[in-house]
């Protein structure tokens, strides 16, 4: 899977359907009415916005609007960061519907009266972020009590696990970086008059030849090396604070102390990396010579 593949996918399924997004418009009885067909392209966002946008702009290329939604429970990012909220806006500045991604495993819920009120609270939430209304929710982290809600809407939002896509859509999902029911491809070829579907964005990135797993792993690097970017840049050019380390002293007398390029290959050493694994601090002090040298310290 890559963005290269997605984007034949994506022809191809505009060469057969039109697209609709799961909003507070659609209408299920007139959808099951009308003879030409249709998908609902749908794109949970469980791990990496940043390549959410470039489907997004893809998309937006090729004159074709889907459904993102976004996780506010999830452990590999936050939409309350500045930089990530300002990719959800640019995702929904492309003209696609923004929605809520809904752990109800994060809330302890067993009742549906319970789910709506912590629905309606993380999509005043995700609102916020958008600074527009949200009308529609997928569920993360299935449960048999989540896929027995069946409603067409909580907490006034739309459920994307309704009857109606139970019942009459033709589903498929890439769900850990593997098709779950059929391919794409074959769902196309069995020709059904609605169908759904179901991507993460993290499996789809440009000219990506990993599995799943490695795929996951380097996005996870990357989301590290970005932090330990901001924080590095905390002490640019800064006279007063410094950026405490055990390499202070070999950078004092280089005159570089809190050089981000220097910091930031430090950060990234395997002989760090490995110490700080072990927990092993006096191996670490002994390898500060090895590092210096690699460093262009000594």
């Amino acid at each position: 899977m890559n963005l290269e593949i997605y984007e034949v996918l994506l022809k191809s399924t505009a060469s057969q359907y039109a697209f609709e997004t799961i909003d507070d418009g659609i209408d299920t009885v007139e959808l099951l009415k009308q003879e030409s067909p249709v998908c609902f392209l749908r794109h949970d966002i469980d791990f990496s916005p940043k390549n959410a946008a470039r489907m997004a702009h893809l998309e937006m290329q090729h004159g074709v609007r889907s459904t993102y939604t976004v996780l506010l429970s999830g452990k590999f990012y936050s939409p309350f960061e500045k930089g990530v909220r300002e990719t959800i806006n640019e995702i929904k500045n492309c003209g696609h519907e923004v929605g809520l991604h809904f752990d109800p495993t994060v809330h302890n819920i067993t009742d549906e009266a319970t789910m709506v009120d912590s629905i309606k609270k993380e999509a005043s939430a995700l609102a916020d972020i958008l600074e527009a209304p949200i009308s529609m929710f997928s569920f993360h982290n299935t449960t048999d009590f989540s896929m027995s809600c069946r409603a067409h809407e909580y907490g006034g939002l739309v459920n994307a696990y309704s009857n109606f896509f139970h019942n009459d859509v033709e589903y498929t999902s890439d769900s850990n970086g593997y098709w779950r029911f059929r391919t794409w491809k074959e769902l196309l070829l069995e020709k059904h008059k609605i169908i759904q579907v179901l991507t993460h964005p993290i499996w789809w990135q440009p000219k990506n030849e990993f599995p799943p797993l490695e795929t996951v792993i380097k996005n996870i690097i990357e989301r590290s090396d970005l932090m330990l970017n901001d924080y590095i840049d905390l002490f640019k050019d800064q006279e007063v604070r410094i950026n405490q380390s055990l390499l202070n002293d070999f950078l004092i007398r280089k005159n570089k102390t809190n050089d981000p390029d220097i910091l930031n290959l430090y950060a990234k050493s395997s002989y760090l990396i490995e110490c700080l694994r072990s927990s092993n601090f006096d191996e670490l002090v002994t390898r500060l010579l090895k590092i210096s040298e690699e460093l262009n310290l000594k």
